[in-house]
């Protein structure tokens, strides 16, 4: 999965480096993975890519959600933005092989 995000830090810093820190909580609020990505006013950073494996339904907790924060700093200041990421299940499929009788009897 990608999170992507907008800002204008790396503008504002110019040739500076912008680093922004994602971090991603798990709904028991244990950190399941952090990533950093860097950028510049000419190559903004705007997106990471959460590993597939770390998004999980935790079935001991009974938790389908996730929390992503993006965190960076600017003269100082820290800027941070949540979001909630929720998993939801594909519909079940099932196919039925054709019965030889669809009778059933006792004998």
């Amino acid at each position: 999965m990608t999170v992507y995000w907008s800002s204008n830090l790396c503008d504002k810093n110019g040739d500076k480096e912008t680093a922004f820190t994602v971090s991603i909580t798990n709904g028991a609020g244990k950190q399941v993975h952090t990533a950093q990505v860097k950028g510049t006013a000419e190559k903004p950073a705007a997106s990471v890519t959460i590993p597939g494996a770390v998004l999980k339904y935790d079935y001991q907790n009974h938790s389908n959600e996730y929390h992503v924060k993006v965190a960076s700093e600017f003269q100082g200041a820290k800027c941070e933005a949540e979001a909630t990421i929720t998993l939801t299940s594909k519909p079940a499929i099932v196919r039925f092989n054709k019965l030889p009788s669809y009778y059933i009897t006792d004998t």
